[in-house]
């Protein structure tokens, strides 16, 4: 997904040079406040928990979390799943330094079990493990329905609810220069399209 945001706003305006970082967990705050980025684009879930009077965000999207399984998992076809009744499943984890796994690590907490973990990867090599029917992965309900593999499917987690939350964050009263002005606008639109009631 951020790819496609670079790449609408690459063809937009080309003469707008962005570098981008990869930045996990909650380290892009201090990154903000120190001025060596200008924006962060992301999952923001935590950032009202930081209480953090320096810093201001916007939400794009939120995403349904949904457990990702193999098409010949018992629990492929289901209308939904509780987390807690997953706790005898095997698990496909991304790294737990990763801020979207930090989130659904936070959802075992809330089923009240530790997932038995048998691989920690990337998000691509979780998918294709999923396919190869090694264990099961929680994700996002974009995440999945983006994948290329073919021998997977997804269920929606109907609890915990909780919903993964993706957008904007920048240093309180900061003047937006035009490109960040420019970038700004590109992406609030381009969630706007996916999700329309935001």
């Amino acid at each position: 997904v951020w790819t496609e945001v670079f790449q609408d706003f690459a063809a937009l305006y080309p003469e707008v040079r962005i570098n981008r970082y990869s930045v996990e967990g909650d380290r892009y705050v201090d990154q903000i406040l120190a001025g060596k980025i200008d924006l962060y684009l992301g999952g923001i879930n935590r950032v009202e928990a930081l209480d953090n009077a320096k810093i201001q965000h916007t939400t794009l999207y939120e995403d349904d979390m949904v457990l990702l399984v193999h098409k010949s998992h018992p629990l492929a076809g289901s209308p939904g799943v509780d987390l807690r009744n997953c706790r005898n499943e095997h698990f496909i984890n991304l790294d737990p330094s990763t801020n979207l796994q930090q989130f659904i690590s936070a959802l075992f907490v809330q089923a009240g079990f530790e997932p038995s973990v048998v691989m920690v990867c990337d998000y691509t090599l979780r998918d294709q493990m999923v396919a190869e029917n090694h264990g099961v992965s929680v994700t996002t309900k974009l995440a999945a329905q983006k994948t290329e593999e073919k021998n997977v499917t997804y269920i929606p987690i109907t609890w915990p609810a909780e919903k993964r939350k993706l957008g904007l964050v920048w240093r309180r009263n900061r003047v937006f220069s035009q490109s960040m002005q420019k970038f700004y606008d590109v992406a609030c639109e381009f969630y706007r399209e996916i999700h329309p009631n935001l």
